[in-house]
C-alpha cells in the first residue's frame, strides 16, 4: 500500500501556490424545523445538502513572500469560483469568502495565510433549465406553416369568376381595413413595413383573390409586422379580437339551392325563380369554403403572433396572468373546435401544441406573483390613497400604486371597495 503522504498535492488557489498547517471543514443538511400549535410531536422537514466549506491555515516563506502573498491575495479577491487544490481536500471549484493575513517581526521571510472557501456549485442544473419564452416561439411557428398549408388546399377562385373573387376581395380589404384600425403605433418603431403590408391587402386585393400562395404571403407579412410594430400588450390583445370570431360568415341565403340574385359570370342558370337565378351548388359552396378557409388561416395567424408577443408581457399580479391565461386558452380551444370539424387535424395539434406551451410559460411567471385581495372600508372612515396604502403594506409610499390599482380619479376618494396587492 502506498505512503499516504505519497498521495498529497500542492495547495493552490487560481494556479497560486501555497503551504497548509491545519484544516477543517464543514457540511450537512439543511433542515426547517415546523412546530405547531396544540401539537407535541415537530416536523422536520429536508431542505436538501447544505453547501460544503472548508477553513484552513497556510503560510508562505521566503525572501519573495510579499510578491506571493499579493498575487494570492488578488486571486482570492477575483469574482466568481477558482479551482482549489488542496493536499488532502483534492481539487474542487471553490469561492473564497475571505483571507486574512499575518507577519511576525520575530519570525522574518514568513507570513500566516488563514482561509475559508465554500464549494461554487452551479445555478441551476441544465437539464433542468426550461426556456419557456423559446419553447412557445418555437410551437408558434409551425403553427403558420401547417395552416398556410391547410389554407392553399381548400381556397380556390379559379372557376367562378367575379362570384367568388368578389367575395374573396371583400374579405381581404376588410382584413386590412381590421388590422389598420387595431394598430398602436410604438413610439420609435419603423412603421413603414406595417404600412407597406396593410397596404398591400387592401389595395391589390383583386390580385390576391386569384393568386391562393400570394394572398398566403401577404397575410402572414401582414400580421408578422403588425407584432413587431408595437408592444407586446396591445398586439396581444388585438390579435385575440381577430382570433374570437366577431361574425359567421354564411354567405348561402335561406334556401341553400339559390345563390345571391344576379348573374354569375361563366356560368348559366339554370332558370329564373321570383326574379333570382337559380346557380350551380357547387360554386355556392366554394363561395363558402374560399371564406372559411380565409377565415381560419387568419385566425390561427392571429393566434401565432398571440404566442410571439406573450413573453413581452411584463405581468403584474397572480390575477392578471391567469385572466390572460384565461382569455387566450378560451380563444384556442373555440379555434380547435372548429379545425375538428373541418376534420384539419395538423391545424388542431399545431395550436394544441403551442397553447400548451403558452399555458406553461404564463403558469410559470405566475407562480410567484402576489395575488389581487379584496379590500374594504366603511363610509365613515377616510378613504384616501395614504390610509390604505399604510393599512395594507404599513408602507404610505405605495399609495401610487393603490390610486393605480383602484383606477381612482382622486387619491382622496378612493372606490368602498376594491382590489390590491396582497403584499
Amino acid at each position: 500500500m502506498a505512503d499516504w503522504k505519497d498521495n498529497l498535492r500542492r495547495a493552490s488557489f487560481r494556479n497560486q501556490p501555497f503551504y497548509t498547517e491545519t484544516h477543517g471543514g464543514e457540511t450537512g443538511r439543511r433542515w426547517a424545523d415546523h412546530e405547531y400549535p396544540g401539537r407535541d410531536t415537530p416536523y422536520a422537514e429536508d431542505l436538501g445538502r447544505s453547501q460544503r466549506t472548508w477553513r484552513f491555515t497556510g503560510y508562505l516563506i521566503g525572501d519573495d513572500y510579499p510578491h506571493r502573498r499579493d498575487q494570492l491575495v488578488l486571486a482570492c479577491e477575483q469574482g466568481g469560483a477558482g479551482e482549489l487544490v488542496h493536499p488532502t481536500i483534492g481539487t474542487v471549484q471553490a469561492v473564497c469568502r475571505s483571507v486574512s493575513h499575518s507577519e511576525e517581526r520575530v519570525r522574518g521571510r514568513y507570513v500566516a495565510l488563514n482561509f475559508e472557501f465554500a464549494e461554487a456549485g452551479q445555478l441551476l442544473e441544465p437539464s433542468q433549465f426550461i426556456d419557456t419564452a423559446s419553447m412557445v416561439a418555437a410551437a408558434a411557428l409551425p403553427l403558420g406553416q401547417v395552416a398556410s398549408s391547410s389554407f392553399l388546399r381548400g381556397f380556390d377562385t379559379t372557376r367562378g369568376g367575379s362570384f367568388l373573387t368578389g367575395a374573396a376581395t371583400g374579405q381581404i380589404t376588410g382584413l386590412g381595413t381590421s388590422l389598420q384600425n387595431a394598430r398602436m403605433p410604438a413610439p420609435g418603431v419603423d412603421q413603414g413595413p406595417l404600412n407597406r403590408a396593410i397596404g398591400t391587402l387592401r389595395y391589390e386585393a383583386p390580385y390576391l383573390a386569384n393568386n391562393p400562395p400570394a394572398l398566403a404571403g401577404a397575410s402572414d407579412t401582414a400580421f408578422a409586422e403588425f407584432t413587431n410594430a408595437q408592444a407586446a400588450v396591445p398586439v396581444v390583445s388585438a390579435m385575440l379580437g381577430f382570433a374570437v370570431p366577431q361574425m359567421t360568415f354564411n354567405w348561402l341565403p335561406s334556401s341553400p339551392r339559390y345563390a345571391p340574385f344576379g348573374r354569375v359570370d361563366g356560368l348559366e342558370p339554370f332558370g329564373m325563380i321570383g326574379g333570382g337565378a337559380i346557380y350551380q351548388l357547387p360554386v355556392i359552396d366554394r363561395r363558402r369554403i374560399n371564406a372559411l378557409a380565409f377565415d381560419t388561416y387568419t385566425r390561427c395567424l392571429a393566434l401565432r403572433e398571440v404566442g410571439y408577443a406573450v413573453p413581452g408581457i411584463p405581468f403584474d399580479n397572480y390575477d392578471e396572468a391567469m385572466d390572460m391565461l384565461n382569455t387566450i386558452a378560451q380563444a384556442f380551444i373555440v379555434l380547435e373546435g372548429d379545425c375538428a370539424d373541418e376534420g384539419d387535424d395538423d391545424t388542431f395539434q399545431a395550436l394544441a401544441r403551442l397553447r400548451a406551451e403558452i399555458t406553461h410559460l404564463i403558469r410559470a411567471r405566475a407562480t410567484n406573483l402576489s395575488p389581487l385581495v379584496r379590500y374594504r372600508v366603511m363610509a365613515s372612515t377616510p378613504a384616501n390613497s395614504l390610509t390604505l396604502a399604510w393599512r395594507m403594506y404599513q408602507d404610505s409610499g405605495r399609495d401610487t400604486e393603490v390610486v393605480n390599482r383602484t383606477r381612482a380619479r382622486n387619491p382622496a376618494f378612493l372606490p368602498f371597495v376594491g382590489r390590491v396587492l396582497a403584499a
